[in-house]
C-alpha cells in the first residue's frame, strides 16, 4: 500500500459500551434529599471514550462495538450526535 494514500482512520471497538448518567444538583447536603436539575446522558465505555476525545481534535476516528437489541436505538441517537 502506498504511504501517501493509505487513510489514517482509527478504528475504536468497546466490548462493553455503556451510559453514564449525570445529575447536577445546585447544591449538596449529606443525609438529606438533594434533588437534581438537569440531567445528561452520555455513551461511554473505553473505545467510544478515546473516540469521542480523539474526534474533539478532529482525528478521523470509527467507533464500534456489541450493543444488544434492548438498546441499540438510545446509543445511535447518542453517536449522532
Amino acid at each position: 500500500m502506498n504511504p501517501k494514500t493509505r487513510s489514517n482512520n482509527i478504528l475504536t471497538i468497546t466490548v462493553n459500551p455503556a451510559f453514564d448518567l449525570t445529575g447536577l444538583a445546585h447544591s449538596f447536603q449529606a443525609g438529606c434529599v438533594n434533588r437534581i436539575h438537569s440531567q445528561q446522558g452520555d455513551a461511554s465505555g473505553k473505545g467510544i471514550n478515546v473516540a469521542s476525545f480523539l474526534a474533539g481534535f478532529s482525528v478521523p476516528v470509527t467507533a464500534s462495538g456489541f450493543l444488544g437489541s434492548q438498546n441499540d436505538q438510545a446509543f445511535r441517537r447518542l453517536f449522532v450526535a
